[in-house]
């Protein structure tokens, strides 16, 4: 799981919930005010400290009252960059991304498509919208086949556009739906997107395909020639 904001904090609890058993935390933030409106597992008593630690200390408890083993969980307090991420990536099953800037969710993209046999499962949410793609790294769409690459203008994130609560809740459960239907090889579950509109109250899927003249597509083929 590659961050523990609001939309980690949705998915890792379901996972957890459902049987999940072995979960790899990824996050360099520390629990701020501003976050509890949104980041449910922490709380007043967490303000000020790494993120992944409190994390893994509520995941443990949230095991225990529903009866579950506790989950193996691996934390890394450090951001994904260029010279950690396929260390980081390529040994999982499924790598979730809910990051708070294009820079990191492209970077997981590219170097999940130099990771055979992985699925990734990635979202984002800004102000009343929020969207969720599931894919493979060895075939079907990409990341850079929806978003081609990321635009030379800035895009605001959660901390300047604003975010609502809610959104980030509804998206982050069908993130983790798509995550444990990756754990359980739903074929059809790739190419899989979901963007909810909170103002419209509009909940839209749809299957993308493959973009001609993909970069992240023509990266695997080049890789598998």
């Amino acid at each position: 799981m590659v961050g523990m904001g609001g939309l980690g904090s949705i998915v890792a609890p379901i996972l957890v919930r459902s049987g999940v058993e072995s979960l790899t935390l990824l996050d360099d933030d520390c629990v701020e005010l501003s976050n509890l409106h949104r980041q449910l597992i922490y709380r007043d008593a967490d303000i000020g400290q790494p993120k992944i630690a409190c994390a893994k200390a509520w995941l443990n408890e949230e095991a225990e009252r529903y009866g579950h083993k506790a989950p193996s969980i691996e934390t890394h307090a450090t951001r994904l960059l260029p010279d950690n991420a396929e260390c980081f990536i390529s040994n999982h099953h499924v790598v979730i991304e809910g990051a708070d800037n294009l820079a990191t969710k492209f970077l997981v993209a590219d170097t999940a498509l130099r990771c055979p046999d992985l699925q990734v499962v990635q979202a984002g949410a800004t102000r009343w919208q929020a969207w969720t793609l599931a894919w493979q790294s060895h075939q079907g769409p990409c990341l850079r086949c929806l978003f081609e690459d990321i635009p030379e203008a800035e895009i605001p994130n959660c901390a300047d556009a604003g975010i609502l609560g809610s959104v980030v809740g509804v998206i982050g459960a069908l993130q983790a739906a798509l995550a444990l239907r990756c754990l359980h090889q739903d074929p059809k579950v790739i190419g899989e997107l979901w963007h909810y509109d909170a103002w419209r109250h509009r909940l839209r899927r749809r299957q993308i395909q493959p973009r001609i003249h993909c970069t992240g597509c023509q990266q695997r083929v080049h890789k598998a020639s």
